[in-house]
């Protein structure tokens, strides 16, 4: 007879929470998106689907790798075009370096390496940076996090080159 270890699970959120793993402790998650645009006379649609791996390597810092999948179609009145494949990979890293009681501070710097196929727009070709620094306030029942990041993305072709982003979150169990 075997018996399946405990597990915790929580509602996936946009925005990122200060907790850590824990010295050899680590996580699996499963995330999907799909986004659609129509667009002179085309209809441009796109999935992703990542797998996100946390490892504690100590108490307070986490080793975070994630690995998209993309689908993306462009259909227009006379052809339709579809690209898939693997995207480019993250790496980061979130370091607790704050926590007294209820309150956690964290930053999430990390890396986002080009692997996925660029002629197909699966990928950039470029390294992308970015950091975030995340505050979560935790008194039970209730949960709230709040972070702002900013996001280099390296781009040379008149897209953005650059995003600050504001995202706050809460919760009551």
């Amino acid at each position: 007879m075997s018996v399946a270890p405990v597990t915790r699970a929580a509602h996936p959120l946009i925005t990122e929470d200060a907790a850590t793993q824990g010295k050899g402790n680590s996580q699996i998650e499963l995330t999907t998106e799909y986004g659609r645009e129509d667009r002179d006379n085309e209809l441009l649609t796109a999935s992703v689907t990542q797998a996100v791996l946390s490892y504690g390597v100590r108490d307070n810092l986490d080793l975070i790798l994630g690995v998209p999948y993309l689908r993306l179609t462009s259909t227009s009145a006379d052809r339709q075009s579809i690209a898939s494949g693997g995207g480019d990979v993250g790496v980061d890293l979130k370091w607790r370096f704050f926590e007294q009681g209820d309150l956690g501070i964290a930053v999430k710097p990390g890396i986002t390496i080009p692997t996925g196929d660029r002629n197909k727009e699966l990928g950039s070709a470029r390294v992308r940076s970015g950091i975030y620094l995340v505050t979560s306030y935790t008194p039970d029942p209730w949960g709230w996090h709040l972070h702002v990041g900013y996001l280099n993305y390296n781009n040379v072709e008149g897209d953005r080159r650059s995003l600050w982003h504001l995202s706050t979150a809460g919760w009551y169990v």
